[in-house]
């Protein structure tokens, strides 16, 4: 081997030393440069714990889906979680929680849900919220009710609560569903078929008002309305 190759090697090698030396010198910078060093919490009354050493300490490669995933899972309460990455080195997690939107009584028990059916604590202010009086089973803070009954008082609520005021609403022996207000009371069926009927309420309320006087009940269990005056 020749002196001129041995050079021109040499040239290379180097050449090549010194790229990994530069290359890695970058990932360092970056890494250092992009590491998290803060995390900002945003959210009114809300804690929780986040273990950051089963994530990627790099800001660029965090992953934000991740996580957001992994806090609604571990906390029920939150309705929302939203990860931002402000550079160089701070994480900002928004959290938005559930808000009370009737009461649930079950097995002597009075807790405040959410719109979506979770169970979200005890319930010191019903007299603010709508009960919903429905044999449920025993209820847990963080507890989703899937119960269908549930879920149609809620839609029911959701639908109504703007147009006639509701006191309670309740289950009967007959697998029907009844709200009290002061002066129409409503059965309704424990299916996901209230929302379509509910509608039709809403828009036989407002005719009945337009008129002057409320019939004492109806009854949306068939494919028309009954109603009682």
């Amino acid at each position: 081997m020749g002196f001129g190759t041995f050079r021109r090697r040499h040239k290379i090698l180097f050449g090549l030393f010194l790229v990994v030396f530069i290359a890695t010198g970058i990932v360092i910078f970056f890494k250092d440069l992009f590491r998290i060093e803060h995390i900002e919490v945003v959210g009114e009354d809300i804690a929780i714990d986040i273990d950051t050493s089963k994530f990627e300490r790099n800001l660029l490669f965090f992953p934000t889906d991740k996580l957001e995933d992994e806090l609604l899972a571990k906390y029920p309460l939150l309705k929302a979680v939203h990860i931002t990455k402000k550079l160089p080195q701070t994480l900002k997690i928004s959290l938005t929680k559930r808000i009370p939107f009737a009461v649930i009584e079950s097995e002597g028990q009075t807790m405040t849900i959410s719109r979506d059916g979770v169970v979200l604590g005890d319930s010191d202010t019903e007299g603010s919220f709508v009960p919903i009086r429905i044999s449920a089973g025993p209820l847990a803070i963080g507890q989703p009710l899937k119960d269908v009954r549930v879920g149609a008082a809620l839609t029911f609520l959701e639908i109504i609560a703007p147009t006639l005021l509701i006191a309670l609403i309740a289950e009967n022996p007959d697998r029907s569903m009844q709200a009290y207000g002061q002066e129409t009371n409503i059965l309704f069926p424990q299916d996901d078929s209230i929302a379509t009927r509910a509608a039709t309420l809403q828009r036989l309320i407002t005719g009945f008002r337009i008129k002057g006087k409320l019939p004492t009940t109806i009854d949306l269990r068939f494919d028309k309305p009954v109603i009682k005056n």
